[in-house]
């Protein structure tokens, strides 16, 4: 009985010193983005969850994104705090004159310059006990500089989003190298919305899927007691509208597809005019629009700097720009997919979701949404550019001067942070840190000493016993003395 009450008190106190938070010392940030969920998703009703959320953090009525209007593209401006000219991921597809290829999803694509690196990779760099962790993001599965974050897991949609979040959640719990920045993606409701229109039932009910991994996200925390230790970011890359094959435009009515070739799909098309036939094709394009054709087209040198497109060398030669709701005639074999995924068939006026028009436009516009222990509680903040949280995540994490490298700003962003939740923020957790190595020494030092006693004190009386079974023998008693000597001496 001695033993199991030993083995008892033992594990009472180890279950303590595990109880004992050893997270990040610096403030531990996680970025959830939901592809394609637009601004004003939220007052459709059908995502309570957030909107509660409102009432525990920062909510902006939009946030401005980047041209185009492309998932590839907005993820890696949010992620590194710059324009696609200088990034280089100027679409989800393009064509790279120095690789003269079409890139896809690639290392290629995503390495226009050694110089620009995702806030994951800035993280790691810094160093001191940072550690970051990418859950599918696009682009994280390759190495920036050489380097690639200590937890990593590449696209898999297969893997459930539950799963995901899981994933992340232990990451930021890893007793050896805990995650002070985290970033997930979810694909929806990107993909529902693509293949049945913003306005369908199905997409309404990915709505309420949405808000449903919002709770289990919200949920978790609170399970693992880090709601009062993690900043949450909800956020998206860019918005939707739906589109039918009413609303396309067939360039091939205009000039012949014979004269030029098309990378990067609607409605922002990257055209290549073959050797010599660059004037004709540009000419008679700026013609169909003169004649009332809902798109807009711009040689390299006219396409707007407000973009911060054009200088790039994988910005096309000639750009065509639909109007929204229009596409081009890549609209035609893009339904065909999409009716061969989801087992239809389409009519003119059946919707689909489309994206990647001008970021002026409001229906373009991203969502966003903070709640954490840094963040203001029940705040507005106003519109401000994606480029903008870079600053803001690096600002917060210790590494600020990365930022000026960079084409975002504090000046607005800033204003969600309570008061006094900046840079000391560090101290104090790194404060908090060494308190929790210091308490769980002294644990270790109490579990060792009780160990000890309880070792010494059943040695002790089993001596005893044996010696009190010894006979009056003189030689037992003479034995007997010397044993209690010797425990005297001790």
């Amino acid at each position: 009985m001695t033993w199991q009450r030993t083995n008892l008190l033992i594990l009472l106190v180890f279950s303590y010193f595990a109880s004992v938070d050893l997270l990040s010392p610096y403030p531990i940030i996680l970025i959830v983005s939901y592809d394609a969920f637009r601004y004003d998703y939220p007052t459709r009703g059908f995502t309570p969850v957030l909107a509660k959320l409102r009432e525990s953090g920062t909510v902006a009525e939009y946030m401005d994104n980047v041209f185009v209007t492309k998932t590839f593209t907005n993820h890696h401006s949010i992620a590194t705090g710059v324009y696609p000219e200088f990034h280089g991921v100027l679409g989800n597809s393009l064509y790279d004159s120095y690789y003269k290829k079409k890139l896809g999803y690639s290392y290629e694509l995503w390495h226009y310059s050694n110089d620009t690196l995702p806030i994951w990779i800035a993280n790691e760099k810094k160093g001191n006990g940072r550690y970051s962790g990418i859950m599918m993001w696009p682009g994280n599965e390759y190495a920036y500089s050489g380097i690639k974050p200590t937890y990593q897991k590449a696209w898999n949609y297969n893997v459930t989003w539950d799963k995901r979040v899981d994933g992340a959640i232990e990451w930021i719990l890893n007793p050896n190298k805990p995650a002070n920045l985290v970033l997930l993606y979810i694909e929806e409701p990107d993909y529902h919305g693509h293949g049945f229109g913003v306005n369908s039932p199905k997409f309404t009910n990915e709505l309420k899927l949405m808000d449903n991994i919002t709770k289990y996200i919200m949920d978790s925390l609170k399970r693992n007691n880090l709601t009062d230790h993690v900043n949450v970011f909800f956020l998206s890359d860019h918005g939707m509208i739906s589109t039918t094959k009413n609303d396309v435009i067939d360039l091939r009515n205009f000039v012949s597809s014979d004269l030029y070739d098309i990378y990067e799909g609607s409605p922002g098309i990257h055209i290549y005019p073959k050797p010599g036939k660059a004037n004709i094709v540009y000419n008679a394009l700026k013609a169909a629009v003169k004649n009332g054709s809902k798109f807009r087209v711009f040689k390299n040198s006219e396409i707007p700097d407000h973009w911060h497109f054009k200088n790039n060398r994988r910005a096309p030669p000639i750009l065509a720009l639909a109007d929204p709701p229009h596409v081009f005639q890549d609209f035609y074999p893009y339904v065909k997919e999409i009716e061969r995924q989801w087992n239809f068939t389409a009519t003119n006026t059946t919707e689909f979701g489309m994206h990647g028009y001008d970021n002026s436009e409001k229906m373009m516009k991203p969502y966003f949404l903070a709640v954490g222990p840094a963040i203001k509680k029940n705040y507005t903040i106003e519109p401000f550019k994606t480029l903008d949280l870079f600053s803001l995540w690096s600002y917060m994490c210790g590494f600020a001067d990365y930022a000026k490298a960079t084409n975002g700003s504090l000046e607005i962003v800033s204003k969600m942070l309570r008061q006094g939740q900046n840079m000391s923020l560090n101290e104090t957790n790194e404060s908090q840190y060494v308190g929790s190595i210091l308490l769980r020494l002294l644990l270790i030092g109490i579990v060792v000493n009780v160990a000890v006693y309880f070792v010494y004190r059943k040695w002790y009386f089993r001596k005893k016993a044996y010696l009190s079974r010894l006979g009056d023998d003189p030689q037992d008693s003479a034995f007997r003395q010397r044993l209690l000597d010797s425990d005297e001496e001790a």
